[in-house]
């Protein structure tokens, strides 16, 4: 959908935000909840997917559903929602990238993951922070929209710990249809519950042999700090905007990596998934896990995106 731009988000997009680069080593904890993805997932994301970005492609492994709490980052503390896909098709060749991308963005030196260990999309991010929705941007090409979270905790006749999530959209903005999506709007309001009474800890490493091919990826578009496409061809004067027809979009993959411990949690109900896949459509799995540990956005790399053999952009 068309990201907001800082006019947009009243007091929080007039506000003056410094610059984070990455790398970003961020703490706290959170949800996670996996599912296989699929033609089923596939449908249930199309909403949140830009057309461009081809939809068909983003059927393969697991995907995941995370609501984060970060407790220290870069930006401060800040909350989070999101919806990866799973492995997708590699939409470009890695190139040096153009001086105005991000510092932190490398020249690829190492063979891209494919299948299984693609790199994983993620259509959308909500966020509580501003300075995280400018930098994440910019960074790392994630597209981010500011949305409001309240988490409420009980325990329940059981003695099970429950906490409810519900985030709103925090300013009025336009999806990929065209529509209005009204400020306030529930975007996801569900209820998670602990499970063998939070006892049961395991510890948890997206890479714990240190193995390349093991590298967790996610793949960005090259946005500006509006969301804007730019473009990274010789052909097109740099930073213009691929709207004009010239130019090849560039992507952002960055490796990133999780450490901590995993406690198994049950999604106890969904009661409302508007402008986010209901995750019971995506097919989620009823048993998640409560993540807490720290978690690292390092190193990028820059792609361009291949033409096929009739010059248009793949």
């Amino acid at each position: 959908m068309p990201l907001t731009n800082k006019s947009e988000r009243g007091a929080d997009g007039g506000a003056d935000v410094e610059a984070a680069p990455a790398p970003w080593p961020l703490n706290g904890s959170g949800f996670v909840f996996g599912y296989m993805a699929g033609s089923k997932s596939a449908a249930a994301l199309a909403p949140l997917v830009e057309p461009i970005d081809h939809v068909d492609d983003l059927s393969a492994g697991p995907g995941f559903v995370m609501l984060l709490r970060y407790t220290d980052s870069p930006a401060g503390p800040y909350d989070e929602l999101l919806v990866t896909t799973g492995g997708s098709k590699q939409r470009g060749v890695p190139v040096a990238p153009p001086a105005s991308a991000p510092a932190s963005v490398k020249t690829p030196s190492l063979s891209l993951p494919r299948r299984l260990f693609a790199p994983r999309r993620i259509p959308l991010i909500w966020v509580s922070s501003e300075r995280s929705l400018r930098c994440g941007r910019r960074n790392w090409g994630v597209r981010k929209e500011l949305a409001d979270f309240t988490f409420t905790e009980s325990v329940d006749d059981n003695g099970r710990k429950v906490t409810r999530v519900v985030i709103r959209e925090r300013y009025e903005r336009v999806d990929w249809a065209g529509a209005t999506v009204p400020a306030g709007r529930v975007i996801l309001d569900v209820e998670v519950g602990s499970m063998l009474g939070g006892a049961l800890a395991l510890p948890v490493a997206s890479n714990p042999v240190g193995a390349a091919f093991l590298d967790m990826n996610l793949l960005g578009p090259w946005i500006d700090e509006d969301g804007r496409r730019l473009v990274s061809d010789s052909d097109a004067a740099e930073g213009e905007r691929d709207a004009t027809g010239t130019g090849r979009r560039g992507w952002i993959l960055t490796r990133f990596g999780l450490r901590g411990w995993m406690r198994p949690v049950g999604l106890l109900a969904v009661h409302a998934a508007e402008g986010f896949p209901d995750p019971r459509e995506l097919g989620v799995l009823s048993v998640g896990a409560q993540v807490t540990g720290n978690l690292v956005f390092g190193e990028a790399v820059f792609l361009e995106e291949e033409e096929d053999a009739e010059g248009v952009a793949a």
